[in-house]
């Protein structure tokens, strides 16, 4: 409600409506999970075959049941919140300008004694841009989609309530009160930032490295595209302090932490971070700043998980008729329910 909140009072002073983004972004997180819910009954089924199990079918979906109410997050409260989110964001330079673009390209270029992009694009050849692109925007949306719904259906409660309140907590205070308060457009939009001069030369190096195909070409377009209707566009709107896309790596890495999965979603948040400056849709000291951002975000929901678990297995306690076990003890129940990592 905060973020349509905001969206609301956007819109109120200039900015596009959220509610044309509604219908897609639903659609687009039900498809998702509706998805993500057939895998999980077709691997719950093809587990209970490999041993012979009576009824696999029933037994899945008994399995799957519990875990329905919990993706009515990813399914309507988070595409509610990023249709809100996106509306805001698209508001961003005809309400408060992009004003801090040559502070951060001054410190990219204190820090690495040249503007961070030369050095990747000294390194990294057609190849290894295509591919980074693919993995900047296709696998980065497949994966925030499906993230969502995943989480929802395979962790605890307990981390799930902790990983929804970390992203949508990264998601306010980063996309939007941070990008508000210190907003730059990133050294790719040079029609904004007003520093052509000076990253020109990035615009004809991503066409000649990546071609005029690359996602790292037509992304700006379809940004541009969307600052020049007036209207919100999906997945649209320009800004670069902090960046989301790292912010979001951040707490795939926090989530795994203690998995098989951690290596792999660390590796893949420092592909994101190279793909950021090597795109320009980000300057480098914006990466620091969302990874941090993440961490705080990921450490706040901590005690609101542990609350909204203990609350929920209180409510338990009561539906099955131990009203008073339910009162007298819930640090028990605190101390029995799933672990997470910090």
């Amino acid at each position: 409600m905060t973020m349509l909140s905001a969206a609301s009072a956007t819109y109120l002073l200039g900015g596009p409506s959220f509610l044309p983004l509604v219908d897609n972004y639903v659609l687009a997180s039900c498809a998702a999970c509706l998805t993500a819910a057939l895998t999980f009954v077709f691997i719950d089924v093809a587990k209970m075959a490999l041993v012979r199990a009576d009824y696999p079918l029933r037994k899945a979906w008994g399995n799957l049941k519990p875990r329905l109410p919990m993706l009515a997050v990813p399914a309507l409260i988070m595409p509610l919140f990023l249709s809100g989110y996106t509306a805001a964001k698209s508001a961003i330079f005809p309400l408060a300008g992009f004003r801090f673009d040559l502070l951060f390209a001054e410190m990219d270029s204190a820090i690495f004694r040249t503007d961070p992009w030369r050095l990747t694009h000294a390194l990294l050849g057609p190849l290894a841009t295509e591919a980074i692109a693919f993995l900047y925007a296709t696998a980065w949306f497949t994966l925030l989609a499906y993230t969502k719904a995943f989480v929802a259906l395979y962790a605890s409660p307990r981390v799930a309530t902790r990983y929804f309140t970390a992203a949508l907590l990264t998601w306010f205070i980063g996309g939007f009160a941070l990008a508000y308060s210190f907003s730059a457009a990133g050294p790719i939009f040079t029609e904004y930032n007003g520093l052509e001069h000076r990253f020109a030369e990035l615009k004809l190096a991503l066409l000649q490295t990546a071609g005029p195909d690359s996602h790292f070409v037509i992304g700006p377009a379809y940004l541009d595209d969307s600052m020049t209707s007036g209207a919100a566009y999906q997945g649209a709107g320009i800004s670069a302090m902090p960046s989301m896309h790292i912010a979001a790596c951040t707490l795939y890495c926090l989530l795994a932490k203690g998995t098989r999965w951690f290596f792999p979603a660390l590796a893949y948040l420092l592909v994101i971070i190279i793909g950021s400056v090597h795109s320009g849709f980000h300057y480098a000291v914006d990466a620091p700043v969302a990874v941090i951002v993440a961490i705080l975000c990921w450490k706040a929901a901590a005690p609101i998980a542990s609350l909204a678990n203990e609350g929920r297995e209180i409510r338990d306690e009561f539906a099955q008729g131990n009203a008073a076990t339910a009162v007298v003890a819930p640090a028990e129940f605190h101390r029995e329910s799933p672990k997470f990592g910090s």
